[in-house]
């Protein structure tokens, strides 16, 4: 479905469902990257529809939510950046490997790009995510 199906959803909930705003973030990312902005909000949105992480298939807001900040802020950033991207793989791990490969790369990347193993800042825990997420974890 397209993005004006997914708003025209949002606008008739009653309910405030969190799912009408992931899939519209979701359709937003498969348009490109003009819209990550835009798909970022709308997760942000879902998430804060859904409440805190329940559903074992809602991880992907936080995950798919990372994507969009890594792409909205690329190179080095400040230590709250990191932290975002941080809080939001962390909290959903257990669905990183059901994430797209090239968002898990990019994502992977640029902890890289932010992480300093010997620092007890947010680039250390970038570092230390790094080491979760290598090959041999979270492959379910």
């Amino acid at each position: 479905m397209s993005v004006p199906v997914f708003e025209a959803l949002i606008a008739s909930d009653t309910e405030k469902k969190a799912r009408s705003w992931a899939e519209k973030a979701y359709a937003l990312l498969k348009e490109g990257k003009e819209e990550i902005g835009e798909a970022k909000t709308a997760l942000d949105n879902a998430i804060e529809l859904r409440g805190p992480l329940a559903m074992s298939r809602t991880h992907q807001y936080e995950l798919n939510r990372a994507y969009c900040t890594v792409m909205l802020n690329p190179g080095s950033v400040v230590d709250s950046t990191i932290e975002e991207v941080c809080s939001d793989v962390k909290v959903a791990i257990q669905g990183w490997s059901q994430l797209k490969a090239e968002r898990r790369s990019a994502i992977k990347d640029w902890l890289e790009l932010n992480s300093d193993p010997a620092s007890t800042s947010a680039r250390g825990r970038a570092a230390a995510l790094l080491n979760e997420l290598s090959p041999d974890r979270h492959s379910s």
